[in-house]
């Protein structure tokens, strides 16, 4: 038997929706998904047993919750460290919690195989993992969906403790074993001494069934929808400013997310009744609203540093939805994709062009295509399939 220490932020589903409900925890819910999901993957390749050590980012109604562990409906026991709002006390905190535990997990399976799955965003506990795998000569397989420096800069960070934080990630990120990322540009910029890596763009659920019900779709107006971060540098300004333009009265654009643009969004639907916010709500209602839009946007620019790097979390869910996608052509989609998706180009600041050309198109052939994009994900793409790639990854030398 082999035993897995998966160290994260990720929370246990009931619990998250239950906190995430009364604002008391700031965990993003990309994040969130992609983790629950190879957790899940894992467990039900049923090779390997699991137990998942996560640290909770809280807010300040958080401090009488007892969160110190769970288990999800797979018998996996989350073990949870609630540190509160981040301070430099709470960091070391973490990381000697992080420390004992870690100790404590390796021996109580000293007759088994280890191995250890880090989110490489969890430097604390990432820093406990660098010394105790090298003492107990463990592997350790780091799995980056995003960098410190690129989330420093698109949020304006420059506070001492995450400079601190900063040079403790650049110690520990060559340390790390195997690398799983989601683009070859992120793996060149992050994996310097060329370890073993996989490249896993996206992970989808796994659902017994490729059959879409279509009946569910709005057949009153054409939704163009719009979730995830609603940022300056995310594209949607600039689409809303361009959808403002049509001259179509059957056509909505519905923006759901959070961030700094909000205002922007709003603004544009005080004068364009078309253009609607519709707040932050849970990942299973976004995906209810998807399915019954007609097309999904992904305008995020090609040309700024998180486009080189990254492919869109949002993107791989859009994919599977069997709803129509419009995206710009990101420098790490794979080709493999490239029949999948509707790509549209921004000429001098304006999607103009290119949204007249996809309403003018058939939609039943769009949707068509849609539906096998929802095919292709869910035989190539899902959780199970992505988790066996990362055993397959470490097989040789566990």
């Amino acid at each position: 038997m082999v035993s897995i220490l998966y160290i994260s932020s990720v929370i246990e589903e009931s619990k998250y929706n239950y906190l995430r409900e009364r604002s008391y925890v700031h965990s993003h819910q990309a994040m969130q998904k992609f983790h629950s999901l190879l957790i899940n993957g894992i467990y039900n390749l049923n090779l390997v047993s699991i137990c998942i050590l996560s640290r909770i980012c809280s807010g300040k109604r958080t401090e009488n919750l007892n969160v110190n562990s769970v288990k999800d409906r797979n018998n996996n026991i989350y073990h949870y460290i609630n540190v509160g709002p981040t301070s430099f006390i709470m960091q070391v905190y973490v990381f000697f919690y992080s420390l004992f535990f870690f100790v404590f997990w390796v021996l109580s399976n000293l007759k088994n195989k280890k191995v250890v799955i880090i989110d490489v965003l969890n430097i604390s506990s990432g820093l406990s993992t660098f010394l105790i795998s090298k003492i107990f000569f463990i592997k350790s397989v780091a799995i980056v969906t995003d960098i410190p420096e690129i989330l420093s800069e698109s949020k304006g960070k420059s506070k001492f403790l995450y400079k601190l934080f900063y040079k403790i990630y650049k110690l520990i990120n060559n340390s790390y074993d195997y690398y799983v990322v989601l683009s070859e540009n992120m793996n060149r910029f992050i994996n310097k001494r060329n370890r073993p890596y996989l490249l896993l763009e996206g992970i989808i659920k796994e659902e017994v069934s490729f059959t879409f019900d279509k009946s569910i779709i709005n057949t009153e107006k054409k939704i163009f929808l719009y979730s995830g971060g609603i940022e300056y540098n995310s594209g949607i300004i600039d689409f809303a400013k361009s959808f403002s333009l049509l001259k179509n009265d059957n056509i909505e654009l519905h923006v759901y997310g959070e961030g700094e643009a909000i205002d922007s969004i709003k603004a544009f639907g005080h004068l364009d009744s078309r253009i609607k916010y519709l707040s932050s709500i849970s990942n299973s209602e976004i995906i209810k609203k998807q399915k019954e839009s007609h097309f999904l946007v992904n305008p995020r620019p090609v040309d700024n540093l998180y486009a080189t790097l990254s492919f869109p979390s949002k993107l791989m869910e859009y994919l599977v939805s069997g709803t129509p996608v419009l995206s710009t052509k990101l420098p790490q989609i794979p080709e493999e994709y490239f029949s999948y998706i509707n790509f549209i180009d921004i000429y001098e600041g304006s999607f103009l062009d290119s949204l007249c050309n996809i309403l003018n198109q058939d939609y039943d052939f769009l949707k068509n295509k849609a539906l096998l994009s929802r095919e292709f994900c869910l035989k190539n793409k899902n959780n199970r399939i992505q988790a066996k790639k990362i055993i397959q990854l470490i097989d040789g030398t566990i």
